[in-house]
């Protein structure tokens, strides 16, 4: 199953720069995020936790940080995607979706 986030508050806005879904665990993880590769589709693994870098690193363990990590991925959804950009990456999704219940 996919996790999408809840819509914004009524009276606020979101730039939808990127878009966060969350799957299962980072195996699958790992196989959306190859499938949208494989159809020329960007996608991050963005605000990886800064406590495991190594320029910040830290024996401190932010267990709730690191599962989030591993779960969700980046899509791209901003303003100079076309509708047909759009539609892509919606479709890749939901195929790797139905192909990996």
């Amino acid at each position: 199953s996919i996790t999408i986030p809840k819509e914004p508050p009524t009276g606020s806005t979101s730039s939808y720069y990127f878009y966060w879904i969350q799957v299962q665990n980072e195996q699958k993880q790992l196989s959306l995020a190859r499938a949208l590769v494989r159809n020329g589709i960007y996608t991050t693994f963005r605000y990886y936790p800064l406590h495991l870098i190594d320029y910040y690193k830290s024996d401190v363990r932010l267990e709730n940080s690191e599962e989030i990590a591993k779960k969700t991925l980046n899509l791209p959804f901003h303003q100079n995607l076309t509708s047909g950009d759009l539609h892509r990456v919606v479709a890749t999704v939901e195929n790797w979706a139905k192909s990996n219940n």
